[in-house]
């Protein structure tokens, strides 16, 4: 009888121990499983950051075209306007005329 009772409290140790191997699996298995969600949350901000820094570029790329495209339309007229004026001055050349301009 005591080679039963023996058994018995060895297949208990037994039973004990994988109930204690499987704690600590389930354990590291949370700890994954956390460190999964914490990578993911992370992954999913810096999509959102990369986006609004995206975002911040193009409004700044399309500032600056749009001031490019103003200064260059500024240019052309004055070019315009200037090349106007010279056609009608020679327009009152050519008829004995002139515009006084006072150069400052």
């Amino acid at each position: 009888m005591a080679y039963k009772n023996d058994w018995c409290v060895q297949q208990r140790i037994k039973q004990d121990e994988k109930f204690a191997a499987a704690e600590v699996y389930a354990k590291k298995m949370q700890d994954i499983g956390k460190t999964s969600v914490w990578h993911e949350r992370q992954q999913k901000f810096q999509v959102a950051r990369n986006n609004i820094h995206a975002e911040k570029q193009m409004k700044a790329e399309v500032e600056i075209a749009n001031r490019e495209l103003r200064d260059r339309r500024k240019e052309r007229l004055r070019r315009l306007l200037q090349e106007e004026a010279r056609q009608y001055q020679n327009e009152l050349r050519e008829k004995g005329l002139a515009l006084y301009v006072d150069k400052l």
